[in-house]
């Protein structure tokens, strides 16, 4: 790993260069608002580590290395599903037929334990961390100035994660998590990939069919704080649950938690009437430049990125498999987590 003396001189040598061919004036404030981000730092120090597989047809295992952790991944295979809903928010319409390449997706939310073997291994300290950016909620987008809350302690103050080892990690933003699943050799799923491991070929409005169960979830029941609770179930937690607490509720393709937990961080940047115009085959998400066209959510990074499946927190109507929510990307949140993607050779 590049030390920071070593990154800083060639920092400073590649900033020099610059002054000299191109002038000083137009640079000096790109470069003081750059070194003020740490995400930028870090894309160049994390580097993806060698990671032992085993695979079947339809599951791969991935080894962590200096741990006994194990992330099951599940393959989706090509072909077209049903993305988006017409009776749902504009943001979900119009459902489309769209044809996706084979892929393969976590099981699980990434775990506590599993981000803290990527932090053991690489030092690396989140943007969430740096930027003061945790969120108690990221339904509402509110957070208290120069927020404490971070993945370790999510909820900030004295809180931890002593006895959250296989809970979803959670105040990871959209950077610190495409920075984890760079690790892994991974990235983070499409907004259409998650959709389809999430719905099957079918068309679900839910991971295990077309009617709600609110035993095979943990999203905002009696448990819940929040005004909208639904007394008329009890997922038994607070807050977040075990990855994997609910095998009833999994996928056509065996995929967990992907209703409720915690609501997760996609690769699409986010546009409301994206559906309308999105490419019928392998759909990335709109362009960045297109972001400007909807409301400025972060004004630093010119808008919001996707976000999925509802949360411990959130009502029934947010744990669809079309519903899709918006988040600025520097943001944290107490129930936000994320998993990954692999591309197949």
């Amino acid at each position: 790993m590049m030390n920071k003396r070593k990154l800083s001189k060639y920092g400073c040598l590649i900033f020099a260069l610059a002054v000299i061919f191109c002038g000083a004036a137009p640079l000096l404030n790109y470069y003081f608002n750059a070194i003020n981000l740490p995400f930028l730092v870090a894309s160049w120090q994390i580097k993806p580590t060698s990671l032992e597989k085993e695979y079947t047809k339809t599951q791969m295992i991935v080894f962590l290395p200096e741990s006994n952790l194990q992330i099951e991944m599940q393959r989706i295979p090509a072909g077209k599903f049903l993305l988006g809903n017409d009776d749902g928010h504009s943001n979900s319409r119009p459902a489309r037929a769209i044809y996706l390449d084979d892929f393969w997706i976590d099981r699980t939310e990434v775990t506590n334990e599993q981000f803290a073997a990527f932090v053991l291994e690489t030092g690396y300290t989140t943007f969430v961390e740096r930027e003061k950016t945790g969120n108690y909620s990221s339904n509402t987008g509110l957070r208290p100035p120069e927020s404490d809350a971070v993945w370790y302690s999510p909820q900030g103050g004295a809180s931890n994660i002593e006895n959250l080892a296989s809970h979803p990690v959670v105040q990871v933003s959209w950077y610190d998590a495409v920075l984890y699943c760079q690790w892994r050799g991974a990235r983070l799923p499409t907004n259409a990939e998650w959709e389809k491991a999430a719905r099957g070929v079918d068309g679900y409005l839910y991971p295990w069919g077309n009617s709600f169960d609110g035993t095979k979830l943990n999203y905002c029941d009696t448990n819940c704080v929040e005004i909208n609770k639904d007394d008329a179930f009890n997922d038994q937690y607070e807050r977040t649950a075990p990855v994997g607490s609910y095998p009833d509720g999994a996928s056509p393709y065996n995929v967990l938690d992907m209703s409720g937990n915690v609501s997760e961080w996609v690769s699409d940047w986010y546009l409301e009437h994206y559906y309308i115009y999105s490419p019928w085959a392998n759909p990335q998400g709109p362009d960045n430049n297109e972001i400007p066209h909807e409301r400025f959510l972060d004004h630093e990074s010119g808008g919001a990125k996707v976000i999925r499946g509802g949360s411990w927190q959130t009502p029934q109507e947010f744990t669809t498999t079309y519903y899709r929510n918006s988040v600025p990307p520097k943001l944290g949140g107490s129930d936000l987590g994320f998993r990954c993607a692999y591309s197949l050779p």
